[in-house]
């Protein structure tokens, strides 16, 4: 199973991911909007060369603060990582954390976690076996911390 991501493009979204983090932590709006919409940008632009990745679109998600775009981003990259055989249970797990964040969105979530944990299981990924039993905690506890 394939899951590398081209090198030219992992290096620009890591520099484009630190833009936006750097930009987050200074609390500069301006910065983080003009860096998020560069990643953006380039996810559009690799998917009309025909290389996209699922990994880019996840990222794109993972910095997206809406939680309706965001998902409508990682079930692109679900998509695409089932179509290309990728393991995808990062993607489940947090279409499942942003599904609960969704008015009415509880029962698709705990369908995502549970696909999240058992794919998870399967690849030995221990990250993502954590971070979902720790999502199960937390909505066990009434919701978000």
């Amino acid at each position: 199973m394939n899951t590398t991501i081209p090198r030219d493009q992992w290096e620009i979204l890591h520099e484009i991911s630190w833009e936006i983090v750097d930009a987050s932590g200074r609390d500069h709006r301006r910065d983080h909007v003009k860096a998020y919409r560069r990643l953006e940008k380039f996810v559009r632009e690799q998917d009309r060369r025909r290389r996209s990745h699922p990994f880019l679109t996840e990222a794109l998600a993972d910095f997206t603060q809406d939680d309706r775009k965001a998902i409508r981003l990682y079930r692109q990259a679900l998509r695409l990582a089932r179509r290309r055989g990728i393991e995808c249970q990062s993607i489940l797990l947090e279409l499942a954390r942003r599904q609960f964040e969704v008015r009415g969105g509880r029962r698709l979530a705990r369908r995502y976690l549970r696909a999240a944990l058992e794919e998870a299981f399967r690849e030995r990924d221990r990250d993502t076996v954590r971070g979902g039993l720790e999502l199960l905690e937390e909505q066990a506890r009434g919701g978000a911390a």
